[in-house]
């Protein structure tokens, strides 16, 4: 995040909490070099169409994303099993 400006770094720490489209991070100011560049030295994930923070858990992510992609979906045997064991709900 080091060519990001202090600004926009901010505003994405904020929203990248929770799973976010490519269009809500482009307007923040980020490009997409820049969301490629974030998501190779780890500081965003990439999954179903949506970037959220990198310091999630692998398969929180996900999941997580997952379920912003698809609302109302749900989540089942290994995955759901992890979920609940961190307290999120399945």
């Amino acid at each position: 995040m080091d060519r990001l400006g202090y600004d926009v770094r901010e505003r994405l720490a904020v929203v990248a909490r929770t799973p976010q489209r490519r269009a809500a991070l482009r307007e923040l100011g980020l490009g997409d070099a820049d969301l490629r560049r974030l998501v190779r030295r780890g500081a965003l994930r990439h999954h179903h169409g949506r970037y959220v923070d990198g310091r999630l858990d692998e398969q929180l992510a996900a999941i997580a994303c997952a379920h912003a992609a698809y609302p109302g979906s749900v989540v089942s045997h290994f995955s759901a099993a992890r979920t609940s064991s961190y307290g999120v709900p399945a």
